[in-house]
């Protein structure tokens, strides 16, 4: 099994798990991007595991503010 095949087959392990029972939503993951930028998280809220990504909210709403101010986009970070 390749590494990308290894990748997919624990995202969708994680994307199964139900081991704990106060997590809100699922665990948010997504594909691979060819991006500059790599902004890690931890304990996505209900929205993020509504909308299926990351930094969905309140908490997406500062960091793209301060992305901004940096000159970088959600667009762009999301590319």
């Amino acid at each position: 099994m390749t590494i990308i095949e290894q990748l997919r087959q624990h995202q969708a392990e994680l994307a199964r798990c139900r081991q704990c029972e106060n997590m809100i939503g699922p665990v948010v993951i997504g594909e691979a991007v060819d991006s500059r930028i790599f902004q890690l998280g931890q304990a996505p809220g209900i929205h993020e595991g509504e909308k299926g990504k990351p930094f969905a909210w309140t908490a997406g709403k500062t960091l793209f503010k301060w992305y901004q101010s940096i000159g970088v986009d959600e667009e762009t970070f999301r590319a």
